[in-house]
Formats: C-alpha cells, structure tokens, sequence
C-alpha cells in the first residue's frame, strides 16, 4: 500500500486539554439544549401536553419508574416485613419490585424537590442532562487516542441521531439515558492502562484503572439491572492486557480487581477472591521458578475459579459468572431477540424496538439517508484497521451496535456515536493529508472548521429538529383520573399491557399484565379473549386468569374450547375489561399471538380500513378513491358489504344486512348529526369483543356492566359475578 495513504490514515492529531474540555462543553450543552427546547414547545401548546401542569410521558415505562419513586418518597416501596412484592402488577400472584430501588427512581425522587414534587417534570429536565453524559467519555476516549474530532462528530451524531434522540427526548424517562455513558466510561479507564504509544503502564496505575472500569460496570449495573456488560468488558479487558504483554502477574490481579470492584457488595465475590488467591499463589509457587509465565493462562485460571465456586459453594453469582465469561455476548443478543416462548406466538415480536429491521432501516435510524450512515460506517472500520490498539477498548460498544444489523433494532443507538467518529476520523485524516504543508495550528483549524461544516451540512438528516408526541397522551391520561375516582376497593384492570404501566401509576389498580411481563402466556389468553367473537368466552378466560378455580384449563383456551365450558364464576367483583381506542391500531397484532391452535381457525387475518370520505349523495359514499354504495352494498360497484352498521354515541341504532353470502363490513359513528369516522373491515375484527363491546355497544348485559365511557378514548365494563347460568332462573322459579 501507497505510505503516504498509510501514515494519512495513521498519523494522530493531538489536542490539549482545553481543546478537549471546550469540545465537551458545546457538545453537552448543545445536547442539553434540544431537549429543553422541545420541552418548550410542549408549554407553548399546553393542552395537547400537560394535565393539570403535568407533562406527558413519551415512554409508557415512564410511569413504572415514577411509580416506584413515588413509593421510594413516600415510604411505601417496602412492604412492613420488608418484602418487595409489587401487588399492582401481574394479578393475582403479583410480581416483585427490583431488590434495591432502581437508581433512576431514586434520582426521581430526590431531584422532584426542586420542581414543586412533580416526579414528571423532575424526569423531564434529569433525561435531558443525563442523555448527554456520554459525551464526556467519548470526546476523552477519542481526544486520549489522537482523534478528537472523531469524538466530536461521535457525540453530535449519537445524540442526535434518530434513534438516540427518539429514545432520549423530552418526557422520555428511562434507563436508556445513560446505557451509552457507562460502557464509554469504562472503555475509556480501559485505554488509560497503556501509554500514549501503546505500552503499557506501571502496575499500580493499571490496577488504578482496572478499579475505576470496575467500578463504572457495578454503577451501570445498579443504574440497568444487568450485569452481562461486566462480564464482555472483563473478556475484553484481559486481552488487551495481554496483548500489552505486561504478563501474567498484572494480568491476572487487574482481571481480579476489576471483577472485585464492579461487585464490591457481594460475599460471593469476595469467596472469588480468596480462592482466586489461593490459586494465583500456588500457581506462582508451582512454576515460578521454572519461568513459566504463560499470560493467556490468565482467562483459564478465572474460569477455573469460578467453576471451582460454582460447584464448592453452589453460589448462584459464581454460576452467572461461569456462563457470563464464555456466553456474555449471546446473552446480550439473545436479551434483547424476541422470544418464541417455547413455539407459541409471542407478543415481544409485537415490540417495535426488539423489531428486526433490514440494513438500510439501521442505517437511517442514526442518519435519515442510509448511503451517508454507511460512509461513516465504514470510516470507523478503517479507523479501527489502522488504530487497531487505541480502538480496542471500546470494540465492545461498538460489536454491540452492530448486533442490530442482525437482532432488535434498538441497538442501533450503540452504532450511532461510531458512525459519527468515522466521518470525523476521515475528515481528520483527508485534511491533515491536504494540508501537509501548513502550519500545525492551521491544519487543525481547517479539521475543526470542516468538522463544524460537515454536521451543519447535515444536521437536517439528523433528528435535531425532531418534537416528540406523548406516549399516552391527555386524553387517555384524564381518562384514567376518572377511572380512579368512579371505582373503589382494589380494582383489577383486565387490558391490553401497552397502557399497563400507566394504569398502575395513575389509578393505583392493579393489572393482569404490563410492559415488563408482556411476554408471558397470560398475554396469549388475554390476546385470545379480547379478539374472540364469544362473550361468554371472554368471560371464562377472564375466571381463568383470575385464579379463584375455574372449569377452564390453558390448554381450552389455546385450543378455542372456551366458550364450550359452562359459564365460570369470577369469584371477584372488581375485575374490569377495559378498552382504549390505541387497541384498534393493535388489533392485528393481538389477534397475531393469541395462542389459538392454527388448526382450528381459519387463515384469514384482520381487516381495519378506515376511511376518510367527503359526501355522502344518493346513498353513495364518496371517500375519494372508493365509492362505497350503501343501497347496493358494493365498494367500488366490485367488493361486496355483509352489513352496515350506523352507531350514534357509541350504540348501535340501525344494522343493514345485504343478500351477499361473503363481504366486509361497514361501520359508521357519529355524535347526532356528525360523523365521527367510517371503517370497512371484515368478519375477523366485525366480530371480534373489541368491536362489538368497545365500538358497537353491544355486550351481554348478563355478563359484563358498563360503569364508564369515555369515547372514543376508553369504554369500562365491570365483570359480574355470580353469574346466572341458563336454565337456573326456572330452576329458581
């Protein structure tokens, strides 16, 4: 290769620290800057963000994490006996709250002060400093490895990549917000064990260092709940040590207290040590003297350890270890992959960001033009290439990112800060070639400028101008104010989970299932009782789930026999059904997963067109392309109607039957003398509890009650019990 094209790839620019402290200022604030703006434009638009001076979520998980820290304020989180069982989730055997409280609610909680007690409006502004954080590490990391506009670039287009700001805007309150900063941290206290020129440094330093990257995993550990990324970044850690060749001695007690420090609370940890010890010095004693100093034996001596802990102690923490040091990579994956759930259909396929996505989609979830994402792509690959050591510790970030090329989208929010550092490392090496001649301080002025005229060139392909929408928005939100205060007791909410965590926080009753146990079978059952076309099925699935004995077994329910079993007695008055409009849009993923044998059923799938129509003439629709004639019951002289169904205020007044054995259905809603909205659809959803309960008003009054409407956000049926089972009433009389 050209040596003029190798040392332009290879030659460093080095940057003092103020260019490195000023870098990371203007980055931050900038960060900072853009989600407080568009916090703003909510508050100019207040009716369509807040209730009652309280912001809107743009995440359901929102609720789960200020629910927990209200509970953390009020003194509530434990249980008298000290438990931590959570009695709002997962009815009737509940779930459990996370042994320690989350970090995030406790932030929540001590910062709400500040903002008149408002937990909302403290996870606003606390997401909007703490997602830009990563930016510190990464501009040091870069800055450290003679590439800071690499680091610059890397922090503006992570930050404001689409994927990034998506997940970390305004109101966005969730762990994500710091999922980058920690592993760039660590990464960074990683390259610090070797020198500028790639040698290694003293021992203690390196064990300095080694505490501090230890350290950093046990915060994001308590910050995540997972402590996988700690066993990757020990594998990594190890091998750069070694490829240091410092030896065995400073590789092994580096791994050691690393792994000590990220978890100094755990007494299985600190069993590890003494055996590790133990081990080290027998080892020494062994073959000291015969010079043998095999570092690669340092991998093989901490499985053995933990293997030898594993079996002695049977300690749950060695095990994970075990498998952590050779599987931590798949776990990550396998984490995130939706689950089949041993066969069955499983609603995590219906989570958007553990959706799969093809490359040009990952692409454009940092940079909206896949073919600009792809150039910085490959930009950071050359840059790892020909800086293959100073690139190392921060490989595993960036394996991570490329996960999502193959699994959950969501880990394209890992790729984006390296998209970002290769186009810097590529204007950084094209410019200090093209200006070979000039003056040291000039070459790096014309880098800087060029870095700042290569993100504005692009800042319109980023999210930088990007204002989020509320997850659940007011309507709903007040919706659920009033569900609070027209029940009382312990209610029990029988929905759909995507609004499970919100329900729990703003009425304080308790759910079947939410975002967090949305992946179980009860999803299946409830997925199959909403989309059935029986009531009394419906209802025997609700007696199932709710666990007070029922005719009912797991096995009916998949196997559609159901609504065959003889009515069950719920055996608890404050259980609800509760429908929501979002449930419409989600029909056909509910009815995807429900669990029932494909056998059984047919292959048709839901059918939900709603259509925007400006007149109606001489009983014919006119909804721009498809005319829709009510007398002869034809779309478009050609699709036959079964039915047209007229619901005024959420009843139906008038039903039409047409002579077509097969067809769609029409449905038409209005307020009095206004349309509402018009929808064909098929038999599939036509029939279906949500249809006919939630939109056409038709229920079985001996089965369920309505106690609250509030269309066309929601609509709340009590389910009754007992239950008066056919032919009991002439029994009786």
């Amino acid at each position: 290769m050209n040596s003029k094209f190798s040392d332009m790839l290879a030659t460093p620019m080095s940057s003092g620290l103020r260019a490195v402290i000023i870098s990371i200022a203007i980055c931050l604030s900038l960060s900072v800057f853009v989600r407080l703006h568009e916090y703003s434009v909510w508050k100019q638009n207040p009716a369509s963000y807040f209730v009652d001076g309280t912001p809107m979520m743009t995440t359901v998980d929102a609720f789960y994490w200020v629910r927990l820290a209200r509970e953390y304020k009020n003194g509530t989180y434990y249980a008298t006996d000290g438990g931590t069982a959570d009695k709002l989730r997962f009815f009737p055997t509940d779930s459990s709250k996370p042994a320690r409280v989350p970090a995030i609610s406790v932030l929540l909680a001590k910062l709400s002060g500040m903002f008149g007690d408002n937990l909302y409006i403290a996870g606003v502004y606390l997401i909007a400093v703490l997602s830009g954080f990563f930016i510190v590490p990464l501009i040091l990391y870069f800055g450290r490895a003679g590439s800071l506009p690499a680091g610059i670039l890397g922090s503006l287009v992570g930050t404001f990549s689409f994927i990034y700001l998506v997940r970390t805007s305004a109101a966005r309150v969730d762990t994500d917000s710091l999922n980058l900063f920690f592993p760039f941290l660590a990464s960074f206290f990683i390259l610090l064990t070797h020198e500028h020129g790639g040698q290694l440094r003293p021992s203690r330093l390196v064990y300095l260092y080694c505490a501090l990257a230890g350290l950093t995993m046990m915060l994001m550990e308590l910050w995540y709940g997972i402590s996988e990324f700690t066993y990757m970044y020990l594998a990594f850690l190890v091998v750069y040590l070694v490829i240091g060749k410092k030896g065995f001695k400073t590789t092994f007690f580096s791994a050691l207290i690393f792994l000590y420090c990220s978890f100094p609370f755990s007494v299985n940890v600190a069993v590890f040590s003494v055996a590790a010890l133990v081990l080290f010095f027998g080892y020494t004693y062994l073959f000291g003297g015969k010079k043998v100093k095999p570092a690669y034996a340092a991998i093989a001596v901490l499985v053995f350890v933990a293997a030898i802990a594993a079996f002695v102690y049977k300690s749950a923490y060695a095990t994970s270890m075990l498998s952590g040091l050779i599987d931590s990579f798949s776990f990550i994956i396998k984490n995130y992959f939706t689950s089949d759930m041993g066969g069955k259909p499983s609603a995590l396929t219906q989570v958007t960001e553990l959706q799969h996505s093809s490359v040009a989609e990952v692409l454009a979830y940092v940079i909206k033009e896949p073919m600009i994402s792809a150039i910085g792509l490959i930009g950071f690959i050359v840059f790892i290439i020909w800086n293959f050591k100073k690139a190392f510790p921060i490989l595993p970030m960036f394996l991570i990112g490329l996960t999502a090329f193959h699994g959950a989208n969501r880990f394209a929010m890992y790729l984006a800060p390296f998209i970002g550092a290769g186009f810097g490392y590529l204007i950084t090496a094209t410019a200090l070639s093209l200006t070979g001649k000039l003056k040291d301080t000039t070459r790096k002025s014309v880098v800087y400028v060029t870095v700042i005229v290569f993100f504005v060139a692009i800042i319109s392909q980023t999210a930088f101008f990007f204002i989020p929408q509320p997850a659940l928005n007011v309507d709903y939100y007040r919706a659920f104010q009033d569900i609070k205060a027209k029940l009382h007791g312990k209610p029990v909410i029988l929905t759909w989970w995507d609004f499970g965590y919100a329900l729990e926080d703003i009425t304080g009753f308790a759910t079947f299932h939410d975002g967090g146990t949305q992946h179980t079978e009860k999803t299946l059952y409830i997925a199959h009782a909403l989309t059935s076309a029986s009531q009394p099925e419906l209802y025997n699935i609700t007696s199932f789930i709710t666990g007070n004995g029922s005719t009912v077994t797991a096995d009916d329910i998949i196997r559609d026999r159901a609504e065959d079993k003889p009515l069950d007695n719920v055996k608890n008055d404050n259980i609800y059904v509760l429908y929501t409009s979002d449930m419409i849009g989600k029909f056909p993923a509910m009815y995807n997963v429900r669990g029932i044998d494909m056998l059984r059923t047919s292959a048709e799938s839901p059918v939900i067109q709603p259509l925007s129509c400006q007149s109606l003439k001489d009983d014919v629709l006119d909804c721009y392309e498809i005319k829709v004639d009510l007398k002869a019951g034809k779309i478009n002289n050609a699709t036959p109607l079964r039915k047209a169904v007229y619901v005024d205020n959420g009843y139906t007044v008038k039903s039409v039957e047409y002579e077509h054995n097969n067809g769609l259905y029409l449905e038409l809603f209005a307020s009095g003398k206004s349309i509402n909205a018009i929808m064909v659809v098929n038999g599939v959803f036509f029939d279906s509890n949500l249809n006919q309960m939630y939109l056409l008003g038709k229920y079985d009054k001996s089965l369920f009650e309505e106690v609250y409407s509030a269309l066309p956000q929601a609509r709340l049926f009590r389910v009754k019990t007992p239950v008066i089972q056919p032919g009991d009433a002439e029994k009786k009389g």
